[in-house]
């Protein structure tokens, strides 16, 4: 494709947090929908059976910030709120001066290496358009004074102008090169039809050469009140806006010269993977939203943790009362009763043991009691009641601690849920076996 000798480039606010940490993929496509937006817009004038990758489309693409989250927290991420305005005035001035000095060795390289006369700079949305334009004309000239050579920046000329918003108003007042953020032309947000006019002029302007003067009508033809509106591209759109928000960060159909059924054919398990993400973000969208999924499910653990360390109070609570109430109750519920006193008897042993075991989550090591589970107090054939080895356990802090067979040793982790908790201070190995005549004999139902 014909380049000429200027120097075509985007200027745009931020790109978004994706594995790709850019605007584009390995192989040139777009990441999020403001990009792949421009990159059809033009694709769509290209001659038959062409496709340039968005970044192939530009000599050359920068951002003020970036990548960033959509959002932080409700709000969504701005340059100037979020990042300019915390610095100092002498943090400004630095960031200002690298970002001049950048922009001016990309223009020196493009007078030298490819004897470039000029660029044609598209900028869009407010925080672009407060400082690219400034940060461009200071580079350029910087570069002039280290080449010799001339070199200007241009904005798009003669853009349509805004018309007014009701019959007898005037006009909104918009800047000369003044461009909305393409985004929001994206489906399901509004943009008036003189702005999608300037979007498109600006696009037509930057890629003159390479679309040998044909004109941009992509983004008004997502309009509502443009006349030959396209519905298919706007389901498209949705779609693949769906996908990101799923969690897709592939390659994309627009992008091949195929139709999306050959390219769907072609590519089985990148078209899975997306249609996966769609599912996904429709799913998350019935639900509130990413956000409120991923807030309830951390909620949803923080409560499994706090029920289970009540359940355990509760159950040790019941034993205390079990075993002061045991004896009165035990003979009127017959063989109920007696398990419940054989249980509480096992409950009210000494300790085998006193081991010191320390919280990860915080505080000094603490001496637990390790006592023996009831159901490890079984009647053997001969009628004899024997405690099996194994089954010895503590609490700490709300968290249940079982011993193997084997013990634990100093040291050692103790895992729940997949999740380390707790650490062994001491070795604790469990008693052998206990001989029937050690015991007192069963209770008589």
């Amino acid at each position: 494709l014909p380049r000429g000798q200027r120097t075509v480039a985007a200027f745009l606010h931020y790109p978004r947090e994706t594995p790709h940490e850019s605007y584009a993929t390995p192989t040139g496509g777009g990441t999020d929908a403001t990009v792949c937006m421009m990159a059809r817009a033009v694709n769509q004038k290209m001659p038959t059976g062409v496709r340039v990758p968005f970044l192939a489309q530009w000599d050359y693409l920068d951002d003020l910030d970036g990548p960033r989250a959509l959002k932080l927290g409700s709000v969504n991420y701005s340059f100037r709120t979020h990042f300019w305005k915390k610095l100092t005035k002498l943090q400004q001035k630095q960031w200002r001066a690298s970002k001049v000095r950048k922009l001016a060795s990309v223009m020196v390289d493009e007078i030298v290496e490819r004897g470039r006369t000029g660029m044609d700079a598209f900028v869009a949305g407010d925080c672009p358009l407060e400082f690219w334009p400034e940060l461009l004309e200071e580079a350029a000239a910087i570069a002039r004074e280290e080449t010799g050579r001339p070199y200007d920046v241009a904005f798009p000329p003669d853009l349509p102008p805004l018309q007014p918003r009701n019959e007898g108003e005037d006009a909104p007042e918009v800047g000369e090169f003044d461009l909305q953020h393409p985004s929001n032309a994206a489906p399901g947000r509004f943009m008036s039809l003189c702005n999608r006019k300037r979007l498109d002029a600006a696009l037509s302007w930057a890629h003159r050469i390479k679309l040998n003067g044909a004109t941009i009508t992509y983004f008004q033809s997502l309009s509502s009140k443009y006349g030959d509106k396209s519905e298919a591209e706007i389901k498209e759109l949705r779609r693949d806006g769906n996908a990101r928000y799923g969690g897709y960060h592939g390659p994309w159909p627009s992008e091949s010269e195929l139709t999306t059924k050959q390219w769907a054919a072609q590519y089985p398990q990148q078209w899975a993977a997306l249609n996966a993400a769609v599912s996904t973000a429709m799913s998350l969208r019935r639900r509130g939203g990413k956000e409120v999924v991923e807030k309830a499910a951390d909620a949803a653990a923080v409560g499994h943790k706090e029920a289970v360390g009540r359940m355990e109070e509760i159950k040790v609570q019941q034993q205390a009362i079990g075993s002061a109430t045991g004896s009165a109750t035990g003979s009127a519920n017959g063989k109920k009763g007696a398990e419940k006193q054989r249980k509480d008897a096992a409950a009210e042993r000494p300790p085998l043991a006193w081991v010191k075991i320390r919280l990860l989550s915080g505080g000094g090591a603490v001496s637990c009691p390790v006592r023996r589970g009831s159901n490890q107090i079984k009647k053997n054939s001969a009628g004899h009641q024997v405690v099996y080895p194994g089954g010895c356990k503590t609490t700490l802090g709300g968290y249940p601690i079982t011993f193997p067979r084997c013990g634990r040793a100093k040291g050692e982790y103790i895992v729940i849920k997949g999740t380390k908790v707790a650490v062994m201070v001491d070795d604790y190995t469990p008693p052998p076996r206990v001989s029937p005549t050690l015991l007192p004999p069963l209770l008589s139902v």
